[in-house]
């Protein structure tokens, strides 16, 4: 399992590395107002994604333990999932695109050259749903397997494309919406071709064939699994669509740079709980162990790492995007990462109640949070702004986490745990925000997280000593010793 977290998390941090290099570059070139836009339309397609059925988790459930002496139960498995979401996206293109032609995009936007150039990018549309659908049933196929390195090495470079593409365009062409969208589109759709040889090769499928008997198998689990995604989507993206709707493109470009640097946050459980999945599907004995150690060491680096995050942003982002940029930014994201130390923790309850069986009650939970999400968010929003709606997101995701602990049966000790410990970013954030010197107020803000380090040492837990024993160790034998001159 750790060699899968690991590669896991490698392909997760080259696609953040990319980030922090094309976002000024996107700003530099296309502008706030394009970049709000592009961030938008991202967003959109990210929620559309609950189309895909729940397939992705559904390969992963059934392909972990396929049936033996049928050879025709994983190809069958397969083409279907990717057959049927191929024709979802089509459709769901289209009529995206017949919506789009209806609505005028004059009224939608204050910039109207953005607004003309909109209309420019649906083409495109059309070739990007089927992608979008089928690349998570890739993957899928692929982690059920646990070949976790050919399918992370294709979502980096997949990821790489997308980002760089639409920059390196510009060198030949104007900086327009459609040279953006289309350039993205066609680095997405190449990584999608390379991860369906490869897989195609690998799961030994053969021809595509349609079997509606795996529909309906597949609908049974995936149907709550879609679901959950569904509202979970809407969930983890209203915040940025208010924020589009109520201040418009650019408010949304700041926004969006906030929640897409503060969201990388989440590389490390989404590495260990995609490495869980497949075991605890198939009723790995050690699985129960392995997810217990996973929060208490997520609990051990994230804890830290968290509020070193909420110290360094300001001069991070002050070199990033330049001072003015980042006296937008830098508020929102040191209240988001609050939040999110118990929505890391939540990956655990999300596992273990999919690869688990039981994602309806995870469905429900997202359902019934979304319509009271949504009513506090614009309000917040049109209230206090920007700060107001990260506040409210911060606060959804802290709420969610315990609520997911609870319904998962995890131990109630773990919870009482990560609340305690949500405590330290917590008071850094409030320190940081303050109206003291920065180091003045970094210095403050450390003096938690030192408690905190004294606190989990001399706590009894074997895996806070073995990782803080390792960690020393690494450290003095790069650290050569020098005999004392005498």
């Amino acid at each position: 399992m750790n060699k899968a977290v690991i590669w896991n998390l490698l392909g997760t941090v080259a696609t953040m590395l990319t980030m922090v290099v094309t976002v000024p570059l996107f700003l530099r070139f296309y502008g706030p107002d394009r970049y709000g836009v592009i961030a938008t339309l991202w967003v959109v397609l990210g929620y559309f994604s609950f189309l895909d059925f729940g397939m992705g988790p559904a390969i992963i459930n059934f392909l972990s333990k396929p049936e033996e002496g049928d050879k025709t139960y994983v190809p069958r498995i397969f083409w279907t999932g990717v057959l049927l979401n191929t024709g979802t996206g089509l459709v769901v293109g289209g009529i995206v695109i017949l919506g789009l032609l209806l609505v005028r995009t004059e009224t939608l936007f204050s910039n109207p050259i953005v607004a003309r150039e909109l209309g420019t990018t649906l083409p495109w549309l059309i070739i990007v749903f089927p992608v979008a659908l089928v690349y998570p049933i890739l993957v899928g196929a692929l982690d059920a397997r646990q070949n976790f390195g050919i399918a992370n090495a294709n979502q980096v470079a997949g990821s790489i494309a997308f980002q760089v593409l639409p920059l390196l365009a510009v060198i030949v062409m104007p900086a327009t919406l459609s040279v953006a969208v289309g350039a993205s589109v066609l680095g997405r759709l190449g990584s999608a071709l390379a991860l369906m040889m490869y897989a195609s090769l690998e799961l030994k499928v053969g021809r595509p064939r349609f079997d509606r008997a795996i529909v309906r198998k597949l609908a049974t689990f995936g149907g709550w699994v879609a679901l959950s995604s569904a509202a979970s989507s809407l969930l983890e993206t209203a915040d940025r669509l208010v924020v589009g709707g109520v201040f418009g493109p650019a408010s949304a470009a700041w926004y969006s740079i906030s929640y897409n640097v503060v969201s990388r946050v989440r590389s490390l459980p989404y590495a260990v709980v995609r490495a869980l999945f497949p075991r605890i599907a198939a009723g790995s004995q050690n699985a129960a162990q392995e997810l217990a150690f996973s929060a208490q060491a997520l609990l051990l680096i994230l804890v830290p790492a968290i509020s070193v995050a909420i110290i360094v942003v300001e001069p991070a982002f002050r070199i990033w995007i330049g001072g003015s940029a980042a006296a937008n930014t830098v508020p929102i994201a040191r209240i988001m990462l609050v939040g999110m130390l118990m929505n890391c923790l939540a990956h655990l309850a999300v596992v273990a109640l999919q690869a688990g069986g039981r994602p309806a009650r995870l469905a429900m939970v997202h359902i019934i949070e979304l319509p009271v999400f949504l009513l506090v968010m614009w309000l917040a929003t049109r209230a206090f702004g920007l700060v107001g709606a990260a506040t409210i997101w911060s606060a959804r995701l802290v709420l969610d986490g315990i609520i997911l602990f609870i319904v998962a049966k995890l131990e109630r000790r773990l919870l009482a745990l990560v609340l305690l410990q949500n405590i330290v970013p917590l008071v850094s954030c409030v320190i940081m925000m303050s109206s003291l010197p920065f180091l003045e107020r970094a210095a403050l803000a450390m003096v938690p997280l030192a408690i905190w380090a004294v606190w989990s040492f001399l706590n009894d837990d074997k895996v806070t000593r073995s990782i803080f024993l390792s960690v020393s160790t690494l450290i003095r034998s790069k650290i050569p010793l020098r005999r004392p001159v005498s």
